[in-house]
């Protein structure tokens, strides 16, 4: 309308609205002033929304898209699962590598000994031992438990343990 303070002019147009910019939730799009809506910010449109899909972590666990952050996945957590894989050999037990996208390591070879043995007290013979390191096991315990009978006929002997488990010599026949 016009002014009447100003010999009924009309009041000078409005210079438009200020250049600043409203920055959406997604980081991403930027909203200027509505001129035909009293200057205010237009309202900011509805996110996408991300896709399903999961991502695979090193350690095993998985993370989803982040709608806030443009559908990005988030960080994985840091570090691999705690689990431990145990070798073919039946002792040495690994643990998953970070170094090496939380892969198991592969098992050390299996070590191979000579191929001696070793003659035990009782004539049996032992191996070396290549999950002990190649040391020779223990002998069996004792002897075999048979016995010898003297020409005698009476006198029964047991097999030594201290002399490879060898029946001691019979003792000499009594005079009559």
């Amino acid at each position: 309308s016009r002014d009447p303070n100003n010999n009924c002019q009309f009041p000078p147009c409005p210079a438009g609205c200020t250049k600043d910019v409203l920055v959406c939730p997604d980081g991403i799009t930027a909203m200027t002033r509505d001129p035909t809506n009293k200057c205010e910010f237009p309202p900011c449109p509805d996110p996408l929304p991300c896709t399903k899909d999961l991502f695979e972590c090193p350690d095993g666990t998985y993370v989803k898209r982040d709608l806030n952050n443009n559908c990005q996945y988030p960080p994985c957590p840091a570090g691999c699962m705690k689990d431990v894989f145990v070798c073919p050999d039946g002792t040495t037990a690994m643990t998953r590598d970070p170094a090496n996208k939380c892969e198991f390591p592969p098992c050390p070879d299996p070590l191979f000994c000579t191929e001696e043995v070793f003659e035990c007290p009782d004539r049996t013979y032992v191996s070396r031992d290549p999950n002990n390191n190649c040391q020779f096991p223990p002998c069996p315990a004792g002897c075999t438990k048979d016995v010898l009978v003297c020409p005698d006929g009476i006198t029964a002997m047991t097999r030594d343990p201290t002399n490879k488990c060898e029946f001691p010599p019979c003792p000499d026949p009594l005079p009559c």
